[in-house]
């Protein structure tokens, strides 16, 4: 009995005091290193009821940082041409590439005409495109084919020269774009971005001749 042991007398005399911390009284440290204990947050405790208790810490409560929700990020995307494979089974069957892949001039400019011919409001943009894509070298687009080059400055210069862009372009300051808003940007990895709002363009093949070739378009989209 630990009352015993404290008075030094006759456990069969003393009284029992359940009061009494046994834990004030002994030596733990041949249990538990004190030290260990200590860094490990290690605590035992003692009550008439239930006697020795090794207590749990509470575990650390972790604040969460305080986060702004950012509004959706705008989605931009860029117009480019089909795989050259694809290209080269429709061009061909338009006479406008050989059999080695070069690019006729001369022919792909008249497709043009008849798109302008379709859509009179192309006009100026497509003029653009004679200037830019069709009188000197491209050099500003890597491409795996040649007529991919043409076709890839072709649909960015119509599309920033879109008739039908709105007077203020909202694509054009960033602040200003809803979550909704479709943002289109060069193709190229070389040119500036060139960020607008996104611009459908006309056919410029029959689409007879693109399903001759297993296509919808010359075009698709990359997000």
């Amino acid at each position: 009995d630990l009352n015993a042991i404290r008075s030094g007398g006759d456990p069969a005399d003393v009284t029992p005091n359940n009061d009494l911390d046994p834990l004030a009284c002994c030596d733990l440290s041949g249990f538990i290193d004190p030290s260990w204990r200590q860094e490990c947050n290690f605590h035992v405790t003692w009550d008439k009821d239930t006697r020795m208790t090794v207590q749990t810490p509470p575990e650390p409560v972790t604040v969460s940082p305080t986060t702004t929700a950012r509004p959706g990020q705008m989605r931009d995307v860029k117009v480019v041409p089909e795989t050259c494979e694809k290209q080269s089974c429709v061009f061909r069957k338009l006479n406008i590439i050989s059999d080695s892949g070069s690019v006729d001039i001369d022919a792909f400019s008249k497709l043009l005409d008849n798109m302008t011919s379709a859509h009179a409001s192309w006009t100026k943009a497509k003029a653009r495109v004679v200037t830019k894509c069709l009188s000197k070298p491209i050099t500003d687009y890597v491409e795996d084919c040649e007529i991919n080059k043409v076709l890839a400055c072709t649909f960015d210069v119509l599309s920033e020269n879109c008739p039908h862009s709105p007077k203020h372009d909202i694509c054009k300051h960033s602040s200003s774009i809803r979550n909704d808003t479709m943002c289109q940007i060069s193709a190229s990895k070389f040119r500036p971005k060139h960020r607008r709002q996104y611009c459908g363009l006309p056919n410029l093949v029959n689409p007879e001749v693109l399903a001759e070739c297993g296509m919808n378009s010359i075009t698709r989209m990359e997000y």
